[in-house]
């Protein structure tokens, strides 16, 4: 597979762009050199704790121009799905970090915070590396009183520079935990939710697309999803195992040049 023959890039961060911040820089010259030949590049990511506008920011500091309207995160995409199912003015209570508050009060959502758990008609619940105990048992009385529980997403795993860390779906199995009550949406990798946005935001260009990502549990089944090729990006023999056949595997964005 080379990344020249398509004509968007649906790009994963975490593992892909970045581990931690840090640039993983074979990568970054690679989407570099992609946008320098006139390809789109479209943040796809899972990861709810940014913002699409501090992402673009971020992405700017390490040579990648990448406008927000170009940037889909988990936040975003749980954000927008209550915007098209309920409309402006939808109470919320959000566990999670900054970037998921930000984009639910983009969409006009009502934001509330753990001492109006009882108001929420819809727990929704991201990767939330300060979450304490007040807030999760703020959430799960929510959950028990008739609120529905959406997951951002479902990731076991976050990837650092120094191993893994707990993800957002940690966060969730606390909830489902204690409640006894399954996450009901999902819009995040993989998800019909997420797939449905990204066909409205590049349309008929999806024939002329590719997913790069680093997880097949994620990245691959959204690519399944939408129908398009995968590139996974992973040096783990673990990882480079999938029965979607339009999947390859790279130890770097490098060798599929």
């Amino acid at each position: 597979m080379s990344l020249e023959n398509y004509d968007v890039l649906l790009v994963d961060l975490d593992g892909v762009v970045w581990l931690e911040g840090e640039p993983i820089q074979e990568n970054v010259s690679v989407l570099r050199n992609m946008l320098d030949k006139g390809k789109e590049v479209y943040i796809v990511t899972n990861n709810s704790t940014r913002s699409r506008r501090t992402y673009s920011y971020l992405l700017s500091r390490i040579g990648l121009d990448v406008d927000e309207s170009h940037i889909i995160t988990s936040s975003y995409s749980s954000a927008l799905y209550l915007r098209k199912i309920e409309g402006r003015g939808v109470p919320v209570l959000p566990v999670g970090e900054a970037g998921l508050v930000e984009e639910l009060v983009l969409q006009n959502h009502i934001v509330l915070t753990m001492s109006e758990w009882i108001h929420a008609k819809y727990v929704v619940v991201g990767l939330d590396r300060k979450v304490n105990y007040e807030h999760v048992s703020a959430a799960v009385r929510a959950v028990l009183r008739g609120a529905k529980l959406i997951a951002t997403n479902t990731d076991e795993l976050l990837p650092t520079s120094t191993g893994p860390k707990v993800g957002a779906g940690g966060v969730v199995g606390l909830i489902e935990k204690s409640t006894g009550i399954r996450v009901s949406i999902v819009t995040g990798k993989p998800s019909p939710i997420l797939a449905s946005i990204i066909k409205e935001k590049i349309g008929t260009k999806l024939e002329k697309s590719v997913f790069v990502g680093d997880k097949v549990s994620t990245d691959g089944e959204q690519a399944r999803l939408l129908g398009v090729p995968a590139l996974i990006v992973s040096r783990s023999h673990l990882e480079n195992k999938s029965d979607y056949d339009r999947i390859t595997f790279v130890e770097s964005l490098a060798k599929a040049l």
